[in-house]
């Protein structure tokens, strides 16, 4: 016997009586929309059949439902908020035109929605067209995020915002050093964070001791910096390298692996050397830049690091030539402004956002960019003293990664409250398996399951709701 409470709802305006050949051609109408077959329905039949849960709730439904929530047995008070879609039809709970599924059945359905790996938001638009049950858009999430095959297989994290370097106290207090190679010659960089100021020196060889000798030369005409940054070369992490910052006492400080924006300023730098090497006279090149304004300080290098302009080519008055301190806060006020420019525009460009803290004990797996997959696991350690870089742990080793290379592995949830699925918020609807990134930082270590057309209808454990209990990842004996 068909219930009449889908006209109530669809058809609120409507006053005539209903005939059966009324309520018939709705019943029709919602069954020809299902894609399901006949074979399909049965078993969904059966299953509902036994299923007490829907059993009850197809009885008050048919009979209708009580006015207040408090009134509905505890067992089927999840359907409440939506009994006015409700309906029974040929043994069938039916969520308006939509299927609603008995609990046996839902872990197969998911399965059936997931072929192909689609991401959460393809996923729900396919559920939308057939099958419904409480919690259903949450229980594709869940389902998608758990998946091993989509886990490995999204794209990088987005960048987080630019953090800018704040403009030291003086000349020389804090500056950089890289190595690249031009040409068939290596090349050794340092640069002043205050004035930007370059020096090029060309390298016989990349060893520790080679790299020492040279900065040593530089540190004699400049004195020794507060603070040295630098990548995480070989040249820069070896004992000897220890011995030499502990002898001239200097801190160093080495940039995150593989995360060339954490060093921006040496990166930049290397590009200023490079086309300054390329020019048929490089000393004159060098010189030029020396002598040219920076946009952010709207000084030139040597004036801000000896407090003098320096005679080029170009022909210049002597009174320019004099001595003359800049003032600091005057410097330092339009570096700030410069980088507040700098760091909106390339939020707005690469459309960043900040990505959750990891805490010790967290697991995740990680992904450089240009590696392919997700595909190692690891356990977060300790925080580490660059901002945010973490220290892990991949079963034996130790590495320093970048948050963006992070993602954290979250526990399954056993979904055992109820939820209503218009508080979810949707996300964009890409066809692609990696539109659940854009939802989600979060990506779970688990064993991916193949979709089957048999699976048994009898739970192996489940909620007095019916809802499939999952036991976490990290407390199960088969891993």
């Amino acid at each position: 016997m068909p219930s009449s409470s889908p006209f109530s709802t669809l058809c609120p305006s409507l006053t005539e009586p209903l005939t059966t050949e009324d309520v018939q051609a709705f019943v029709d109408s919602v069954e020809s929309t299902r894609p399901a077959t006949d074979a399909q329905l049965e078993r969904i039949r059966e299953a509902s059949r036994h299923d007490a849960q829907l059993q009850k709730v197809m009885d008050v439904t048919l009979k209708g439902w009580p006015a207040g929530v408090e009134d509905v047995p505890y067992q089927i008070r999840e359907f409440f908020d939506s009994r006015g879609h409700l309906s029974v039809s040929d043994a069938l709970l039916t969520y308006d035109d939509r299927i609603v599924i008995p609990a046996s059945m839902r872990e197969e359905i998911l399965e059936r929605i997931h072929t192909g790996h689609q991401g959460i938001t393809k996923c729900r638009e396919r559920a939308n067209l057939s099958v419904w049950w409480p919690g259903i858009s949450k229980e594709i999430k869940s389902k998608v995020q758990l998946c091993h095959f989509c886990q490995e297989n999204q794209s990088s994290q987005r960048k987080e915002s630019l953090m800018a370097t704040v403009l030291p106290d003086r000349p020389w207090q804090k500056v950089s050093t890289d190595l690249f190679e031009l040409t068939g010659r290596k090349y050794l960089v340092v640069m002043d964070y205050y004035s930007r100021f370059i020096e090029i020196l060309t390298l016989v060889g990349t060893t520790s001791q080679t790299v020492i000798q040279k900065l040593k030369s530089v540190f004699a005409r400049w004195g020794v910096p507060e603070e040295l940054v630098s990548d995480n070369g070989t040249q820069f992490k070896s004992a000897l390298f220890d011995e030499f910052k502990v002898k001239y006492g200097f801190q160093h400080t080495t940039s995150s692996p593989h995360h060339h924006q954490a060093n921006g300023a040496a990166e930049s730098t290397v590009r200023i050397s490079k086309h300054i090497l390329k020019q048929e006279d490089p000393f004159l090149a060098l010189m030029a830049y020396r002598a040219t304004p920076i946009p952010a300080t709207g000084k030139t290098p040597s004036e801000l690091i000896m407090g003098r302009q320096i005679r080029t080519t170009v022909p210049i008055m002597a009174k320019v030539l004099e001595p003359k301190l800049p003032n600091h806060a005057t410097v330092k006020k339009a570096d700030a402004k410069a980088k507040r420019g700098y760091k909106e525009s390339f939020d707005r460009r690469n459309g960043t956002r900040e990505l959750p803290p990891l805490q010790p004990g967290d697991w995740v797996r990680t992904k450089l960019d240009n590696e392919k997959q997700w595909t190692t696991e690891a356990k977060v350690v300790s925080k580490d003293q660059s901002p945010r870089s973490y220290i892990i742990d991949t079963g034996g080793r130790r590495l320093r990664r970048n948050r963006r290379f992070l993602r954290k592995v979250p526990t399954p949830a056993c979904h055992d409250t109820p939820e209503d699925d218009s508080l979810i918020p949707d996300i964009s609807s890409e066809s692609t398996p990696t539109d659940i990134q854009e939802e989600n930082d979060v990506i779970p270590v688990c064993s991916d399951t193949s979709p089957t057309s048999n699976l048994n209808l009898v739970p192996e454990q489940r909620t007095s709701s019916g809802r499939l209990v999952r036991k976490p990842i990290r407390y199960r004996e088969d891993l």
